[in-house]
């Protein structure tokens, strides 16, 4: 403010300016406070030199902010951050409650692999509370033995958060230069082409591969196999993490396999949809069958997408004829 001779006119401008920028974000509460860091006027005492603003200087604002009610008393949602197993007959699910309420005797669901049990116990360093709250840190163990880990989310059942692979963001560009979406597929397509002669969607290739490279001649190796289904090894199946292998991988593409013949809607949201459908019913985790559909359909241990993205871009006859390729060498090897 020392910049502009502590101007309250100029000061209202940038306020109502602001306002008019943060209102699309629905920000509930903006607070405005003329500041100079170099003079100290409303940084630590009320200035002298800008009576006529009457709200609080700056720190003293930020020791009596409320911000008591922007907790989320309602939502369930407690994040697993680490599985702690001090014996065989203990199995609890650490992290700290980011929002909601959770009780003992509370039914809860796992997500993503939509398994059910209710909480058993609450352990903190104090003792078992009947309930806790956020920003609470505490262990919960559940009644079943359900296979849950870090990076899975507890919540309550009739109250699931929204699941979706899109993404709605305000994107800030502060670079000089303006930004061009169109400008990385016009560079990418020479080296695209250079592998792939068939009539796909490069807008799509270009954009599943345009985080996996740091120069474009990468491009070419990360997507060779759109053309054609390389030679590989089964051994590529077994993923431990997954845990999935040879034996695995092969029911789950049998199991898929008329799945994505009856599926008319080829799209990647579509396929998603019809493959989350399967791992519900069968109760295991997106991973397990998302692993060998994406072998089968690229050849590689290294994608620049994931399976149902592949699939889109390949096509629904493509990727049936690679899908039963993978289960004639899957077959062979048993």
């Amino acid at each position: 403010m020392d910049l502009v001779g502590y101007d309250r006119q100029v000061f209202d401008r940038i306020v109502t300016e602001y306002r008019q920028f943060a209102e699309p974000l629905g920000i509930p509460d903006i607070t405005c406070i003329p500041l100079s860091a170099l003079k100290g006027d409303n940084v630590v005492e009320a200035s002298e030199n800008m009576s006529w603003y009457t709200g609080k200087p700056l720190l003293e604002y930020l020791e009596t902010v409320h911000i008591g009610s922007d907790k989320n008393f309602a939502d369930l949602r407690y994040p697993v951050q680490y599985v702690m197993r001090p014996n065989l007959d203990f199995r609890g699910f650490s992290s700290t409650v980011a929002s909601g309420i959770i009780r003992k005797g509370d039914e809860v669901v796992a997500l993503p692999s939509m398994k059910r049990s209710r909480v058993k116990s609450i352990v903190t360093y104090d003792g078992e509370p009947d309930f806790a709250f956020p920003p609470q840190a505490i262990t919960v163990t559940l009644e079943d033995e359900i296979d849950i880990s870090r990076g899975e989310m507890l919540v309550h059942p009739d109250n699931l958060p929204i699941i979706s692979r899109n993404f709605e963001a305000m994107l800030v560009w502060m670079d000089e230069k303006k930004m061009d979406p169109e400008e990385f597929y016009e560079r990418a397509l020479p080296y695209m082409k250079e592998v792939i002669t068939k009539d796909y969607d490069f807008k799509k290739i270009a954009q599943m591969v345009k985080t996996r490279i740091e120069i474009f001649p990468d491009i070419r190796d990360h997507i060779d196999f759109f053309e054609t289904l390389p030679e590989y090894d089964i051994a590529m199946y077994t993923h431990k993490k997954m845990k999935a292998n040879a034996e695995t991988s092969l029911k789950v593409l049998k199991d898929v396999l008329p799945i994505l013949e009856a599926q008319e809607d080829f799209s990647n949201d579509a396929l998603f949809a019809a493959l989350s459908a399967y791992v519900s019913e069968t109760g295991v985790k997106t991973g397990f069958v998302m692993w060998p559909i994406r072998t089968a359909v690229s050849g590689k241990q290294m994608t620049p997408g994931g399976a149902t993205e592949l699939m889109e871009v390949l096509g629904k006859e493509e990727s049936l004829a690679r899908i039963r390729k993978g289960i004639e060498l899957l077959s062979q090897a048993q």
